[in-house]
């Protein structure tokens, strides 16, 4: 799944699209919010999370332009912040998925061959189902799972100052 944002009246054809995967997408507009929160409302940030056309005005993409490359020396110090945050908590992602396998394995070992999936996990023991899932997806950070870097942004900006006004679907 991407997010497709298409220029509403581009200048020329780097104007016309730009795509990012759901994965690049999310840090990339939670980053335009965090520094053009005045420029965009809030229920234009929401829902730029969604493939629903999402209008930004020619106007408004202007300003997000201008506001990113004036901050450009913040988006690089950003970039490599993220990537240092990430790699603690990667490796912490790692670690849990690590429980969750050793656990689901012992409790698949005492059902005699009755757990073949998680699903019969869920079904035949729900609170080692609870337990398991639990370690499998609730206690992981979600950042390390989604990209963020300063070319990315600087790619938004070459489209979003020739695209005359955006749609994200």
């Amino acid at each position: 799944m991407g997010m497709d944002i298409s220029g509403i009246n581009p200048k020329n054809t780097n104007g016309e699209y730009f795509r990012n995967n759901v994965w690049w997408w999310r840090p990339l507009w939670n980053y335009v919010y965090l520094h053009c929160g005045k420029i965009i409302t809030e229920k234009e940030f929401n829902g730029g999370h969604y493939n629903d056309g999402q209008f930004i005005s020619d106007k408004k993409a202007e300003k997000i332009a201008n506001k990113l490359i004036a901050i450009r020396s913040i988006t690089k110090q950003y970039a490599k912040q993220f990537k240092t945050e990430t790699k603690p908590k990667i490796k912490f992602n790692s670690l849990i998925n690590e429980a969750a396998q050793l656990y689901y394995d012992k409790i698949v070992d005492k059902q005699n061959g009755k757990i073949t999936c998680p699903g019969d996990l869920e079904k035949l023991n729900p609170k080692a189902y609870k337990i398991w899932s639990t370690l499998m997806f609730d206690l992981e950070f979600d950042e390390p799972k989604y990209p963020f870097s300063e070319q990315n942004v600087e790619e938004f900006i070459t489209f979003i100052k020739s695209s005359g006004g955006f749609e994200i679907y």
